[in-house]
């Protein structure tokens, strides 16, 4: 009896553990990143500028991101390989000082869409973003993440270092007016600012 007893309480505590299982936010490290097939492709493609860029940059860069971003809500899909890749060591303006932000979308002088990715050690945060002159400051927005894998070619960073990466996920936003999910995977890479 003490067996079977033993044995339900072992399959209902591995039930719920499985259950409420959160997708992992460590980093993964992969120090051949660099070398990858889809990274040295982007250097046959022109990079994408964004607005307020355009000016003070050389138009014959090589392109920075491949990853395809899709944000879709109800049946339409709006699937894009038009957005770049940014990113920089936090001074503590936007967050944690020595966090390295990652953004990976596209401004185009009236507002701007994609995500940003925070990592602090080797803990790391996906949060989709829509800009917009005119936002709603009553619309709360929550995020719910379905799966996320975050792929960097160095666990740390600092300025000047090149950056190589891999993301996929999928998240679910949800704010007063509607639900709507993100999608993305592909390769980046970038300069640290």
């Amino acid at each position: 009896m003490k067996i079977v007893i033993s044995t339900f309480i072992l399959l209902f505590f591995c039930y719920c553990t499985t259950q409420d299982k959160q997708p992992s936010n460590i980093l993964i490290v992969d120090k051949t990143l660099r070398k990858n097939l889809q990274i040295k492709k982007l250097n046959n493609q022109k990079e994408v500028f964004n607005f307020n860029e355009k000016m003070n940059n050389d138009t014959l860069r090589k392109k920075t991101s491949g990853v395809i971003y899709r944000s879709y809500k109800d049946e339409s899909l709006e699937s894009s390989k038009w957005n770049n890749c940014r990113s920089m060591v936090d001074d503590g303006f936007f967050g944690k000082k020595g966090s390295l932000i990652i953004k990976i979308g596209l401004f185009n002088g009236i507002g701007g869409s994609g995500f940003n990715i925070v990592v602090d050690k080797n803990i790391y945060a996906i949060k989709p973003y829509l800009s917009e002159c005119s936002t709603d400051p009553k619309n709360k927005k929550t995020y719910k993440t379905i799966y996320q894998e975050l792929v960097l070619d160095k666990p740390k960073y600092k300025t000047g270092d090149s950056l190589f990466g891999k993301i996929k996920f999928k998240i679910i936003e949800q704010n007063m007016y509607e639900k709507k999910g993100h999608i993305a995977e592909g390769y980046f890479r970038s300069l640290v600012e």
